[in-house]
C-alpha cells in the first residue's frame, strides 16, 4: 500500500503536504489510522477539525496548490 499512497500523496518524500479538514471529529481517530495504513503520517498529514471555509478565512493553511471539497450539500444551496 505504500508505494500506491505515494502518487497521490505529494508529502511522501516530496516535501509537500496534505491538509484535511473535517467537522466531524469522530472521524478524526479513523483518518488517522487509514494515514498510518498507508504509511503517511506526522508532519506530511495535517488533520484539522472544522469546516474547511473557515480553515481557509483564517489563513492558518497556507499556501493551497491543489484544493479539493467533498460537502454536505446544503452547505452550498
Amino acid at each position: 500500500m505504500e508505494q500506491a499512497a505515494q502518487p497521490c500523496c505529494p508529502a511522501k518524500g516530496g516535501g509537500g503536504r496534505v491538509v484535511s479538514c473535517d467537522v466531524n471529529a469522530q472521524t478524526w481517530p479513523f483518518a488517522r489510522e487509514i494515514l498510518s495504513w498507508a504509511g503517511v503520517e506526522g508532519s506530511e498529514v495535517q488533520l484539522n477539525i472544522g469546516v474547511a471555509s473557515d480553515w481557509l478565512a483564517s489563513g492558518q493553511l497556507g499556501s493551497i496548490d491543489v484544493l479539493l471539497l467533498d460537502h454536505r450539500g446544503t452547505v452550498y444551496q
